[in-house]
């Protein structure tokens, strides 16, 4: 509706104070539903739109609002700056109101950089600008309420003064008119009392915060929570997802202190709950930045649910808690790809040319100045196709169920739909295993799955994980290192296989890793010390996102048939850009399109694009429907926002955030012969945003990617021990396994340090490759020629 209003107010100039309120309420609406991101949007619109109209208090009101999310996005400087900026402006309003708001303002960006005192201070000035309006005022005692429990949180939060707490608390509550208002003081004195072991009228008191919350819950029997459904459809989730998630922590900390098996019971069924709640706020937030702060957020929340079903020895528990901690976004990818397939042809044409529009013109943007005169009007456009596109995505969610039901899909497997899932997977007389790893802040647990399910805890602290892990990585990486420091790589790969590997006691020859945080090639560790026994060795590894994108992209449509009525898709294409174009400053990769070429002799109906045929618009015309995907090119990335992942090809390099406006790929598997293409900014609780992962959001269920700048001779005779294999039937993990194994017979002593061989790992479906459409038939037709002639022979011999 108020979006509604704004389109109003653009096409009648007479109501444009209707979308000044309209930006507002929006950036204060998702600021509430906890998307920061759209609520900034919002606000920087409201800004502009001020400005336009030269409305001083609405400019202030709309970048109080901006502050707020900057705040809550923990994004300090910028709020400070913003703050800084709006300050002499709003020194010319007179309004009390609006002054007691801009202290309020002021105190949170110091408690923000963690100047508490003078926070305290100023939340006191805000109290008595608030006060000097009128304490009968609805609105100022609402803000009065705020300032005392913001005073509160302070004492309790960061002094740990819960004496102090509890008073500002209870002082808040005698001016709190509004019921969540008064269900959040509640909330706050109930965490102070969990805080103080006291636990029992800890639970008690967040009983009736959530009994005195406005979602229809009317039970004071504190082992009882609200239906999810109850709390799908209120406001303020962000709110109630901390009031349910204290509750939980403060029953598993009663179980740690009582042993009452109750206890720990309730604390299960309460993270339950907390988790179908950050699935209804991540569904109704819009910006990836917004559903990526409340994936790190909520990380806390899944390591004490994890530990909580680590101490009740409850391992379904634990899987569902591990798949919900990862990877998550990437699943709402596929099922929006899946959502994408129920489609009718007119719809997706409306889709594509929506997200064509956006594209262009987020491109345009990017590519100007941060002062030029164009930006207004694209800005403008820009917004107007994303209210469209908006529209008609709620459209079809309400017109098209079997599009909803794809989309909104929450669902994980079991531990025996997962397991009976990953044992038919071309595994033949070879066990296959699953190891989830879950490295949280204060323990790292182990999901382990071969003949049964359970939950380690390992000894490792996270922080010494994280050190030892960077180590051993840049170790591997580096050719010079290792020859200059191999009893150190010896010592710390064995290390390592006892801390992370030899404590699960896996039996499975084939393991599937699912990683959390630093990327670890496992092959690598050393099973015994002083001799270079690799885990590569014992077990044929390959890694997945999740558990879960291992099933959705089980349960997907036929590799052959990935899209939509094409019955065949070209077996293989693949590209080798041996050189490039001097504005990429690329050097030359000599051997590329021989080691393609010889490739491209395993597949029946293949096509090869070389040196200038290989451009980034070849790419985008041929990948997207060809089963197996090559290319022996350069990429870039690092672990920061400064490089984003990107792959060259001779014309020009293709970004990852340009493949988030890509339609579905029909591949089985993408084989990235480049640099560092598994490399990317790890988000935590998400994983890390690197190439493989954005074509895996494309829907390509397997790709062999690098986690290093890899060598080229290596690479290519690695790729095609790879392929001769696979050409043999072979499962992709077993197929690369055995490449790397021949390698490391053949080569000599330097052949054999992990910088030549264990960049190269396999993410994702590990069964064989099907047989194409093409092959299929011509064998079809051959074994029906064979017979008919065999029946001819038979006849006449007969007569």
């Amino acid at each position: 509706m108020l979006q509604k209003a704004i389109l109003l107010a653009k096409k009648y100039p007479e109501k444009k104070n209707i979308a000044l309120i309209s930006y507002q309420e929006l950036a204060n609406l998702y600021h509430t539903l906890g998307d920061y991101q759209k609520s900034i949007e919002f606000a920087e619109a409201g800004e502009r739109e001020a400005i336009k109209q030269n409305n001083i208090s609405s400019l202030v009101n709309n970048r109080f609002e901006k502050i707020q999310s900057l705040l809550s996005f923990k994004k300090v400087d910028e709020a400070f700056q913003v703050l800084h900026n709006t300050i002499t402006i709003a020194e010319k309003i007179t309004d009390t109101d609006t002054k007691g708001f801009l202290l309020s303002q002021t105190a949170n960006v110091y408690a923000s950089q963690g100047n508490y005192i003078k926070a305290i201070e100023v939340y006191k000035k805000s109290f008595t600008a608030y006060d000097y309006k009128s304490k009968n005022s609805i609105d100022s005692r609402q803000n009065l309420a705020v300032t005392l429990n913001n005073i509160g949180n302070i004492y309790s939060e960061n002094l740990r003064d819960y004496k102090n707490a509890l008073f500002y608390f209870q002082e808040a509550s005698k001016y709190a008119e509004e019921r969540f208002a008064k269900s959040r003081i509640l909330g706050n004195i109930a965490e102070t009392y969990g805080k103080i072991s006291q636990y029992k009228l800890s639970i008690e008191t967040y009983q009736e915060a959530l009994f005195i919350a406005p979602i229809n819950f009317t039970t004071s029997k504190v082992w009882q929570n609200p239906p999810a459904k109850s709390i799908q459809n209120a406001a303020g989730k962000s709110y109630l997802l901390t009031l349910i998630q204290d509750k939980a922590d403060t029953w598993l900390d009663y179980y740690k202190a009582t042993n009452t098996k109750s206890h720990l019971t309730n604390a299960l069924k309460t993270y339950a709950l907390a988790d179908s709640m950050i699935d209804f706020m991540r569904y109704e937030h819009v910006g990836e930045g917004s559903k990526l702060f409340w994936r790190q957020k909520t990380r806390g929340m899944y390591e004490r649910a994890i530990e909580a079903s680590y101490l009740a020895g409850d391992a379904e528990a634990a899987f569902r808690f591990f798949e919900k901690s990862k990877a998550v976004l990437l699943s709402d990818k596929l099922n929006e790809l899946g959502a994408n397939q129920q489609l009718t042809e007119s719809s997706a044409k409306r889709q594509r040319a929506l997200r064509d529009s956006i594209a262009n013109l987020q491109n345009q943007l990017a590519s100007l100045p941060a002062n030029d005169a164009k930006r207004s009007g694209i800005q403008r456009r820009l917004e107007q196709f994303n209210d469209d596109f908006e529209a008609f995505r709620k459209q079809l969610e309400s017109t098209n169920p079997a599009y909803y039901r794809y989309k909104y899909d929450n669902s994980t497997p079991t531990i025996a739909e997962f397991q009976k899932s990953i044992s038919t997977n071309g595994s033949g007389a070879r066990t296959v295993g699953f190891v989830s790893y879950f490295v949280g802040d204060s323990a790292i647990y182990a999901f382990c799955l071969d003949q049964k399910a359970r939950l380690v805890r390992l000894s490792l602290h996270p922080s010494d994980y994280q050190s030892l892990a960077n180590e051993f990585l840049s170790l591997c990486a580096d050719r010079s290192r290792l020859n200059a420091h191999y009893p150190q790589y010896r010592a710390l790969a064995h290390r390592l296989y006892q801390l992370l590997w030899k404590p699960l006691g896996m039996t499975a020859s084939r393991v599937i890793i699912s990683q959390d945080g630093v990327f670890l090639p496992f092959e690598t560790l050393l099973v015994q010390p002083n001799q270079n026994d690799f885990l590569l060795k014992h077990h044929a590894i390959s890694y997945t996102y999740s558990a879960n994108f291992l099933a959705k992209n089980q349960t997907d449509l036929a590799p052959s048939l990935r899209q939509g009525d094409k019955l065949f898709h070209r077996s293989f294409v693949g590209f080798a850009p041996e050189t490039f174009q001097p504005s990429l400053r690329q050097a030359s990769l000599k051997g590329s399109v021989a080691a393609l070429e010889a490739v491209e002799e395993k597949f029946w109906w293949g096509k090869t694009l070389r040196n200038n045929e290989a451009t980034k618009a070849q790419f985008m015309r041929y990948a997207p429907n060809s089963r197996v995907i090559q290319l022996f090119t350069h990429a870039d990335a690092d672990s920061t926002e400064a490089v984003e992942p990107r792959i060259y090809f001779h014309d020009a390099a293709l970004r990852l955030s340009e493949l988030t406006q890509a339609d579905r790929f029909a591949a089985q598997l993408l084989v990235l012969s480049a640099c560092k293409t598994g490399v990317g900014q790890n988000q935590r609780g998400e994983g890390v945003f690197s190439l493989a992962r954005g074509f895996a959001a494309l829907g390509i269920p397997s790709t062999i990617t690098t986690l290093w700048s890899v060598e080229d001779q290596p690479t290519y005779e690695l790729t095609n021990l790879f392929y001769n294999y696979l050409d043999q039937g072979l499962p992709k993990d077993e197929a690369l396994q055995r490449a790397k194994l021949d390698w490391l017979n053949q080569g000599n002593a330097a052949d054999a340090l992990p910088s030549q061989w264990a960049g190269m790992i396999l993410v994702g479906d590990t069964a064989p490759l099907a047989m194409d459409g093409l092959r299929f038939i011509i064998l079809g037709l051959g074994l029906l020629g064979l017979g008919v002639l065999g029946g001819v022979w038979w006849w006449r011999r007969k007569k």
